[in-house]
C-alpha cells in the first residue's frame, strides 16, 4: 500500500518576451495628462518532467519518484494531509498516517495545525489569517493575479515558495505576482483589494472543465497568447505603483493538443486498468490506457491509500 502525497514539475524556460503597455488613470485622462508606460518581462516555461512524492503507510517521509506507469488495484480512504519540513524538500517532509476525519482533509490531532488554519485562511477566513501569522514566523506570502482566456481575472495567494506550483495547479493562459508580504494578513487584504476591481474575482465562479477548455483554446496559438499576455498586463499595469519593469509568466503543458480531448474521469474509475503518465497541467494528471486518454483531478490522487499492481518508475 502506498499514498501519493504530492505532484512535482520541473520546468524549462520556452522564450522571454518583452511586452509595453500604457498606463493612464482615468483622473489623469480627464486633465489631459500623458500616459506612462510599462514594461513587463513574458516568461514562457513548460512542463518539462513529473514526479511524485510517494509514501509507504509504514513510514512518514516520501521518496521522489518519476512514475512512467502506475496499476491500480483500489483507492482506498483518504488519510491526514498534515506534513512538516524544509519548504522546497518535499523528500524531507513528515507526514501524518492517521485517517483524516474533518472535510478539508486533516485528522483530529491536526484539525487546528498551522496548514489547516493555512487553509482556512485562503478560503477567506481572517481569524484563521492571524492564527497563522502567530504561528508560521518567517513564512512568505505571494499574491497573484490569474488569467484563463475568458473576460474574468482571478485575484489569489499562496506561499511565495510555491507559487509556480500554484498556479500550475489551475487552468491559465498567463499569471503575475502583484507583491510578496511577510504578513499572510497583509496578503489576503491585498487579495481581497484587487478582488473588489471591475473584472477581478477572488473565486472563479467558472467551473474547472470549462476553465481548462477556455485556456486551451488560447494557449495552443501564440498570438492570442501574447493578446491575453497584454490583457493582463494592462491589468497589472494599474495596480502596481510606481513600478516600470513587471513580470508575467505562462506555464505550458507539454502535450496541449491531447488535454482538449481527454475526458475528465474519477480516480477510482480507473481501477484495474493500466495508467501510462503522459502530462500534468491545471491541477489535472492527463494518463493513457488502451488508447484512450483520461484527466483525474490532482486533489482526487493524493492522500488517499493506494493498492497498485504495477509501477514504474
Amino acid at each position: 500500500m502506498l499514498v501519493l502525497r504530492a505532484v512535482l514539475v520541473e520546468l524549462e524556460e520556452l522564450d522571454v518576451k518583452t511586452i509595453s503597455v500604457s498606463k493612464t488613470s482615468l483622473s489623469d485622462y480627464l486633465r489631459g495628462l500623458t500616459s506612462t508606460s510599462s514594461k513587463f518581462v513574458w516568461k514562457i516555461y513548460r512542463v518539462k518532467n513529473i514526479k511524485f512524492a510517494v509514501q509507504s503507510l509504514w513510514e512518514h517521509k516520501p521518496k521522489l519518484y518519476t512514475i512512467s506507469r502506475l496499476g491500480l488495484k483500489s483507492v482506498g480512504k483518504q488519510i491526514c494531509k498534515y506534513h512538516e519540513g524544509p519548504n522546497e524538500k518535499i523528500e524531507e517532509h513528515w507526514y501524518c498516517n492517521r485517517p483524516a476525519v474533518s472535510p478539508n482533509g486533516f485528522c483530529s490531532e491536526h484539525q487546528k495545525s498551522p496548514l489547516a488554519y493555512y487553509e482556512k485562511c485562503t478560503a477567506g477566513n481572517l481569524n484563521a489569517c492571524y492564527a497563522v501569522d502567530r504561528l508560521w514566523a518567517g513564512e512568505k506570502y505571494a499574491v497573484y493575479l490569474l488569467a484563463f482566456g475568458n473576460n474574468m481575472f482571478k485575484a489569489g495567494m499562496t506561499r511565495a515558495w510555491r507559487v509556480y506550483t500554484r498556479i500550475l495547479e489551475q487552468p491559465h493562459t498567463v499569471a503575475h505576482v502583484v507583491n510578496v508580504y511577510d504578513s499572510i494578513v497583509s496578503a489576503r487584504q491585498t487579495e481581497r483589494k484587487l478582488g473588489r476591481i471591475v473584472g477581478v474575482s477572488e473565486g472563479m465562479g467558472v467551473k474547472r472543465e470549462a476553465r481548462l477548455a477556455t485556456s486551451l483554446k488560447k494557449i495552443v496559438n501564440r498570438a492570442i497568447l501574447e493578446e491575453e499576455a497584454r490583457r493582463l498586463a494592462r491589468l497589472a499595469a494599474r495596480v502596481a505603483g510606481g513600478e516600470t519593469s513587471i513580470e508575467l509568466f505562462t506555464i505550458l503543458p507539454r502535450r496541449p493538443e491531447l488535454f482538449a480531448n481527454a475526458k475528465p474521469i474519477a480516480f477510482n474509475e480507473l481501477v484495474g486498468k493500466s495508467l501510462e503518465i503522459v502530462d500534468y497541467w491545471g491541477g489535472y494528471l492527463l494518463v493513457k490506457s488502451d488508447n484512450m486518454y483520461y484527466l483525474v483531478e490532482k486533489m482526487d490522487i493524493l492522500h488517499r491509500i493506494l493498492r497498485v499492481f504495477e509501477l514504474t518508475h
